[in-house]
């Protein structure tokens, strides 16, 4: 991820949730909200992901953000309560992290795209046209330099 990325959820958050982005918070969050499928990566590593400086490996950020993206997918018909704001700025996250691990070859869109479209769809609503667009040219840029 880049500085334009965190500042983009930072702004998203802001926006969505009226309260300040805490992104310790913010990764607990996520954590908590991947489950049994995040116990491969620690609270820090998320962190690193957020900050742009993870180095790891990208087998593990590749399989717990896709299986973060399909909880995320889920239509809010099937959910037990509505998709929550912080919700959607997760999904915002864990997209932009599959498109890094894509960008590492550790997964590719064929896995992805159903899980990604599929959220976006349905949380659509809650974008301004900028932020969709702007979301849309992170993600699938191909030409995209990686900055770790």
């Amino acid at each position: 991820m880049t500085k334009q990325d965190f500042a983009f959820i930072d702004r998203l958050w802001n926006r969505l949730t009226g309260s300040k982005f805490v992104p310790l918070e913010f990764v607990k969050q996520v954590r908590w909200q991947g489950g049994h499928d995040m116990s491969g990566l620690s609270e820090e590593n998320i962190l690193e992901l957020l900050e742009g400086r993870f180095t790891g490996a990208w087998n593990e950020p590749a399989f717990s953000f896709s299986e973060l993206l399909a909880y995320y997918s889920v239509p809010n018909s099937k959910r037990e309560k509505s998709r929550t704001k912080e919700e959607i700025v997760g999904w915002v996250f864990a997209s932009f992290v599959i498109a890094d691990a894509i960008k590492q070859n550790a997964t590719d869109w064929e896995m992805q795209f159903d899980k990604f479209v599929d959220c976006f769809v349905e949380i659509r609503s809650e974008l301004e046209i900028d932020e969709a667009i702007e979301l849309f040219e992170r993600i699938f840029h191909r030409d995209e330099v990686f900055e770790p």
